[in-house]
């Protein structure tokens, strides 16, 4: 994992804890996880969550090279 995408995986688990701070009907710890032995069920997880993972730490490169061109 590069920095961008340790960057990204900050961002996304921030975010992710607002909303589940905020919405608490959105209850994770359901029998379901823990039949399959999900130790921590998250709001955005599988694919999804590494195609964003990827989508941002992609912009946050892009922008940090453009940072670097206007210097």
């Amino acid at each position: 994992m590069n920095k961008y995408e340790e960057l990204a995986n900050s961002i996304i688990d921030r975010v992710s804890d607002v909303v589940e701070n905020q919405h608490p009907e959105i209850n994770l710890n359901t029998k379901i996880a823990k039949e399959s032995n999900i130790e921590s069920p998250a709001v955005i997880c599988g694919v999804s969550y590494y195609d964003l993972e990827s989508e941002i730490a992609e912009q946050i490169k892009q922008f940090c090279k453009k940072q670097k061109e206007k210097k």
